[in-house]
């Protein structure tokens, strides 16, 4: 997430370390906000923006309607007894 450890300043310094050809950028959020995944955007660029070489960039921006992020729901909710619920709310 955004404002935990390791930090997104520290994993990229790792990377970069490493000299890393391609960096895929994937904001653990399943849909898009400028709160959360824009302010995951703004800071790897941010990062970036001072490197001399930068590897090539790819950024998820969403992935609710990813058929394997689905399926993976999809069988983790099938071992309950969904009739019994009022309301399931997914978070």
């Amino acid at each position: 997430m955004r404002y935990q450890n390791p930090s997104i300043e520290s994993a990229l310094r790792k990377l970069l370390d490493q000299r890393v050809s391609r960096l895929i950028v994937l904001p653990l959020f399943p849909q898009y906000a400028s709160a959360s995944t824009g302010s995951v955007q703004e800071e790897v660029m941010r990062l970036l923006s001072k490197e001399w070489n930068i590897p090539d960039v790819s950024i998820v921006d969403k992935f609710y309607d990813y058929q394997p992020f689905i399926d993976a729901f999809v069988e983790r909710w099938r071992h309950f007894y969904l009739d019994s619920y009022d309301h399931i709310l997914l978070c």
